[in-house]
């Protein structure tokens, strides 16, 4: 491994202690798409199930997650389709 300027003399520096700048922008649209994943995540498992599966298999187990997954892209789809009637 190749020093860098600024690393201590007794620890090879890989390049997982370099700082990045980040703007304040880039870092208020990384916490949207988190709280956005969040969201999601908690309407997979409160809303359609996702922490419902209590078998013993891989396959009943990837079939409950990938049929979850499909609800909750459905739903998302029908969510931001402007041609779809408003729930009353």
């Amino acid at each position: 491994m190749t020093r860098r300027e600024g690393c201590h003399r007794n620890r090879p520096c890989d390049g997982r202690f370099v700082q990045v700048a980040a703007h304040q922008r880039d870092l208020v649209r990384f916490a949207k798409i988190r709280w956005r994943i969040e969201h999601h995540y908690r309407e997979l498992k409160d809303g359609l199930g996702l922490d419902h599966f209590e078998g013993c298999s891989y396959a009943g187990w990837h079939r409950h997650v990938s049929l979850s997954a499909v609800a909750q892209a459905f739903c998302t789809q029908f969510r931001y389709d402007p041609k779809a009637p408003a729930p009353a």
